[in-house]
């Protein structure tokens, strides 16, 4: 099946052709463009697998109404961008974890070599800033976690927050749902160095009832409740005193 992301760009250009397989080269996808200038543009994946890029004249229809990420573009992002590319990759890996990864460095270089507002891929729930799109993709060896699993946030009783990771399920593993006190800062943190940790180390396990901390001293009790989102399995909750 062809893997999908989307790209908002501010007007109905394409990507450059000779920077995209330029900044392609950078992650070490070397592209071949097939050549033309009608959309959607192809390129060959040398190694294997077709990348398409269609430029849709138009907004795109669901991003102002897409659950915000915790690094979304703003509305004013979102009224700048006019069109939108929808990203193909074909015959790429079969591997979930291998696909996402060569997607996710084929979007940034579309990013990079395009007037690009915001990225996301196609199994994700919401968009990204254009810039940390790629600068997270460009920062990693290996599975660009943060744009891989969006994570979100929402207010809780008695002036706490919570956090919700979305997309770890697809790489095998439990997704996350840390409470803490508002402000977020030690929440973010904490669930992001989770989800990593479980995405680097395929074999580690949370049982219900144990605990788990920042610091040797912190103890946070592993429960295992209903997703909030109403879908899917169960998540760990994780309540944090801070």
């Amino acid at each position: 099946m062809p893997a999908l992301a989307f790209v908002l760009v501010e007007r109905a250009v394409p990507p450059d052709p000779i920077e995209l397989v330029r900044r392609a080269a950078s992650f070490g996808c070397k592209l071949v463009h097939e050549g033309g200038t009608q959309s959607p543009a192809t390129y060959s994946i040398v190694g294997g697998g077709i990348l398409m890029v269609m430029l849709i004249d138009a907004p795109h229809p669901d991003a102002p109404k897409m659950t915000p990420s915790l690094v979304a573009p703003t509305a004013e992002d979102l009224q700048r961008a006019k069109a939108h590319y929808i990203v193909v990759l074909m015959d790429g890996p079969t591997a979930q974890r291998e696909q996402d990864i060569l997607l996710a460095r084929l979007t940034a270089a579309v990013v990079r070599s395009s007037p690009a507002v915001a990225a996301m891929l196609g199994h994700g729930i919401c968009f990204h800033r254009a810039g940390f799109f790629a600068e997270i993709v460009e920062a990693e060896d290996d599975l660009p976690m943060m744009v891989c699993v969006d994570i979100t946030r929402a207010p809780e009783p008695d002036e706490r927050m919570s956090m919700l990771t979305h997309g770890l399920v697809r790489y095998g593993r439990e997704e996350f749902f840390v409470t803490a006190s508002q402000g977020g800062k030690a929440a973010m943190d904490f669930i992001v160095g989770l989800a990593r940790w479980m995405l680097m180390d395929p074999n580690k396990q949370l049982p219900t009832g144990d605990t788990v901390g920042r610091t040797p001293h912190e103890k946070v009790r592993v429960q295992r409740v209903p997703n909030p989102t109403g879908e899917g399995p169960e998540v760990i909750r994780l309540d944090l005193d801070l």
